[in-house]
């Protein structure tokens, strides 16, 4: 690269010699007396697009001489035979050693002291860009799959990027879309990666499987039945999901208070416990038959048990579904695994996972009839945070999202149309990623009331391989 580094820095100073009168060299001189005078230097280099940067400082002559401010403002005009930006575009191969070279800005101007006299200067950023190398590096690979939104029997909410192409990872551009009309509705959307060994932990529970705790009732007066067992549900995946319930026949009225009413207890023991940061997504809904609590005083919270160490969540943390009576995917916060250090030598206990069904801000009444209070928990996702996620918002059936590190444009998250038109930048938190030369999981997950074994994902990632590390 030394090579075509030279040469695109002659092609530099082959044009700026164009410009009348303006001495250009490749180094600092040691005489500055002959006015004016350009210094190119590398500045920088792309590896992976093979751009290198430059700056060209121009010192245009004394500062206490008028001339001196007219030949760089000369200079930094756009056009004209004193323009070092015209020289430039008059030939923007550099005689062959570019694609394309031009001129980015010019900024620091200054007056700077050299000896016993002052000058007046400024730097000129010129940007080349070349790819005549790009035989020799890895080319570009096409990856695609499709998810559900579980992870159940076949279904997947993840797919693996295996055997990356160049020995640095590589710049992605990935696009999901609806690939069969199953999306409802403009929906959030949640995308994060792990690599290396953790790809391959279990990060998906379904909630049936664990066991439900008893807590507070939210009923202020008379006898209140509890219930907590797996119950059949054709929207949950696996066609079943975990039901607490608190119900009482005749008149009632519920509490005021932030209650705690049970939770699901989900254990994983110490040998397949994840290790990171990970945001706690659950797929669960609420419903009774009081219309005035329907929606914003039933909701569901996170806490955890670790050996003696252990958290129960306050009404801060609670999280309320926006509708009831259906399943939305709720995000309850981030959770580190495992919660405490672990001395090297020792095993660690056995982690519970609670989510808890909550009830705040009562105190509704009924005076007839067999009333129901119940909250249901489908299934549980771990998204890992730790390398990269994504968050976005109102994403709609018939939108496209594409994550993109590989533009010159830069990163972003874009939503497109059916026909893969950019609509602009997505409504998103977080950031787009890159992928390292270790193997890959992608993880995705939409908050969808339909079934999720039934709620596709199609993806699509473009690979360009680094050819430096990042």
């Amino acid at each position: 690269m030394r090579n075509e580094i030279f040469g695109m820095k002659q092609g530099i100073k082959t044009r700026l010699e164009s410009i009348p009168g303006l001495r250009v060299i490749t180094y600092e001189p040691e005489d500055w007396s002959d006015f004016p005078v350009a210094v190119i230097r590398t500045d920088g280099r792309n590896g992976s697009l093979f751009e290198a940067d430059f700056v060209v400082t121009v010192m245009a002559g004394g500062s206490n001489r008028r001339e001196s401010y007219d030949t760089l403002d000369s200079h930094i005009a756009t056009s004209g035979e004193m323009s070092i930006e015209a020289a430039i575009d008059d030939d923007v191969t550099l005689g062959g050693a570019a694609d394309r070279a031009y001129l980015v800005g010019v900024d620091n101007i200054r007056i700077v002291r050299m000896g016993a006299r002052p000058y007046v200067g400024a730097d000129f950023r010129i940007r080349v860009e070349s790819r005549t190398k790009a035989e020799a590096t890895p080319p570009k690979e096409e990856r695609s799959d499709t998810l559900s939104n579980e992870r159940d029997g076949t279904n997947r909410n993840y797919f693996d990027i295996t055997d990356i192409p160049g020995a640095h990872g590589a710049m992605a551009q990935t696009k999901i879309n609806d690939p069969s009309g199953t999306w409802s509705g403009a929906r959030r959307m949640w995308i994060a990666k792990r690599s290396g060994e953790g790809r391959d932990d279990n990060l998906f529970f379904q909630a049936e499987s664990g066991s439900m705790v008893r807590g507070s009732t939210i009923f202020e007066e008379g006898a209140a039945i509890w219930s907590g067992r797996a119950q059949a549900s054709p929207e949950a995946s696996g066609g079943e999901c975990a039901r607490m319930e608190w119900s009482k026949a005749g008149a009632y009225t519920t509490r005021t208070e932030f209650t705690l009413c049970g939770y699901v207890r989900i254990g994983i023991v110490a040998s397949a416990l994840p290790r990171g940061r990970f945001r706690v997504l659950a797929r669960a809904r609420t419903d009774t038959d009081n219309a005035a609590l329907k929606t914003g005083h039933m909701g569901f919270a996170l806490g955890w048990s670790s050996g003696n160490t252990s958290k129960t969540p306050d009404e801060s943390e609670a999280v309320f579904p926006e509708t009831a009576s259906e399943f939305r995917t709720l995000d309850l916060g981030e959770l580190a695994l495992p919660p405490t250090a672990m001395p090297d030598g020792y095993a660690a206990p056995e982690f519970n996972l609670d989510i808890h069904g909550i009830f705040s801000g009562g105190g509704a009444g009924n005076d007839a009839g067999a009333h129901h209070f119940r909250w249901s928990v489908d299934c549980v996702t771990l998204l890992p945070i730790d390398e990269s996620e994504v968050i976005l918002n109102g994403v709609g059936p018939s939108e496209r999202i594409l994550l993109d590190t590989l533009s010159r444009a830069g990163h972003g998250v874009y939503t497109l149309d059916e026909s893969d038109v950019v609509l602009g930048p997505a409504d998103y938190e977080g950031a787009p990623f890159r992928v390292g030369p270790e193997d890959t999981r992608i993880y995705v997950a939409r908050d969808d009331v339909s079934d999720p074994s039934g709620v596709k994902f199609g993806v699509e990632t473009s690979l360009t391989p680094l050819t430096a590390g990042f």
